[in-house]
């Protein structure tokens, strides 16, 4: 039986490649991630994905990468940081920037919960499920089976 929490968490994988998005995709399943997966080109179009489900009652793990067009991820941060009528949030970098001052300053965005270089690995998939604000939401519960 799987946790009642497996529903109520989306994935927005937010990358304006393709071939990036469809790595993660595969990623994701790989590592048996059932929460549906939804994909954004920029940070608009997730910007604007989260305003429509304000009242939805989800929670969403967005996978930012940080350079895209028309709202690159810092734009994104920036925009949910200044909001506060969102739905419950949670980002996880994902970009190809090798600069170690890029990984510091997503540490200053309270939402930021991890910074991985893509494309994902098993292993940062893996840890993603174990993050702390996270992991409730990939246990599996077994179900109690009955003795005779």
């Amino acid at each position: 039986m799987k946790s009642s929490k497996l529903t109520n968490l989306e994935i927005l994988v937010v990358d304006d490649d393709r071939i990036v998005c469809l790595l993660h995709k595969n990623e994701l399943k790989a590592a048996k991630i059932q929460q549906p997966l939804i994909f954004c080109g920029n940070g608009k179009e997730a910007l604007e994905y989260l305003q429509k489900r304000v009242n939805s009652g989800l929670i969403f793990l967005v996978l930012l990468d940080l350079n895209m067009p028309y709202l690159n991820g810092w734009e994104f941060l920036d925009n949910l940081e200044a909001r506060n009528d969102l739905p419950e949030t949670h980002v996880v970098v994902v970009t190809s920037s090798i600069f170690e001052k890029d990984a510091k300053k997503a540490q200053h965005y309270q939402w930021v919960k991890g910074f991985y270089h893509k494309p994902l690995k098993a292993a940062d998939v893996q840890e993603i499920k174990n993050l702390e604000y996270l992991k409730v939401f990939f246990e599996i519960t077994e179900p109690v089976k009955k003795t005779v």
